[in-house]
């Protein structure tokens, strides 16, 4: 599972990739893949994934479409 929310807890909300990393930065819960979506991160919740090994189930739904996650795991 990645994460329901992209930002530690106690901080301040992400809504970028740049964010995301910046956030993370020097932290052992960095994400391995960060995947930025097109979206209005105030309303819509962020897309959820479970990764195993080669293989992805979306947990979540959100701005982030399968074919997204599809590209951005071919790269």
């Amino acid at each position: 599972l990645i994460t329901t929310s992209a930002n530690l807890a106690g901080e301040g909300l992400t809504f970028s990739h740049q964010e995301v990393l910046n956030a993370f930065n020097k932290s052992k819960a960095a994400p391995k893949l960060v995947i930025e979506g097109v979206c209005d991160a105030h309303t819509q919740a962020s897309t959820v994934i479970l990764v195993k090994e080669n293989d992805f189930a979306i947990v979540r739904k959100g701005p982030v479409t399968k074919r997204d996650i599809e590209v951005a795991l071919k790269n």
